[in-house]
């Protein structure tokens, strides 16, 4: 008998790929199959961060997605079971916690939905690294944990700096709008300064 079906996520976004794209964007090179690998790995990444959040799962016997209830998650007794609508698999609320206990998938602003629904849909360079931008620049701009949800790193390489560097130091010119935004924040300001103290 075969070990039973357990709950997979999407990793978190490497920075190093991120990094290069923007480099090459500022370059003036549009490396399409690069801009497809970060902007499908933020999405599949940002779907999970949606489910949570809803209390969902995708069945890993056939990827139906499907929820526990209209319930938050923390508000579910112990013992709450669902099961795949498509295939009939099993889970309880205790091994969906479990699978997300030290995944950082918790989190989400306005921004990110919409990623998920129109990220799909781009087709032209433009058009994916303007969704890509945006997405970036607005988990940046909420200052909390959604950066470190989406984006790998640690405490020597914080995904938090390395969005600092993506706003200030890169030469992309992909969203001036929104670079001029982030940049005119209270939450910009005191980041800045507080770098600036230190220095």
């Amino acid at each position: 008998m075969s070990a039973p079906k357990k709950i997979r996520w999407s990793p978190k976004v490497p920075q190093a790929p991120i990094a290069r794209l923007y480099e090459r964007d500022a370059e003036g090179i549009k490396d399409d199959e690069l801009l497809v690998e970060v902007g499908y790995a933020l999405w599949a990444r940002a779907v999970d961060v949606s489910r949570v959040a809803r209390a969902a799962v995708r069945c890993p016997v056939d990827g139906t997605e499907f929820a526990f209830s209209d319930a938050v998650s923390w508000r579910l007794p112990a013992g709450s079971k669902t099961s795949c609508p498509s295939c009939g698999w099993q889970v309880t609320i205790e091994q969906w916690r479990e699978s997300i206990s030290k995944q950082d998938l918790n989190g989400t602003v306005p921004f990110v939905n919409e990623y998920i629904a129109k990220w799909p849909a781009a087709r032209s360079y433009r058009d994916r690294m303007l969704l890509v931008d945006r997405l970036l620049h607005e988990v940046h701009a909420s200052g909390g944990n959604l950066v470190r949800t989406l984006i790998e790193g640690g405490r020597h390489n914080s995904p938090h700096a390395f969005l600092d560097r993506l706003a200030y130091g890169s030469a992309s010119t992909v969203d001036h709008d929104a670079r001029e935004t982030f940049a005119k924040t209270g939450l910009n300001q005191s980041r800045r300064s507080g770098r600036t103290a230190r220095q």
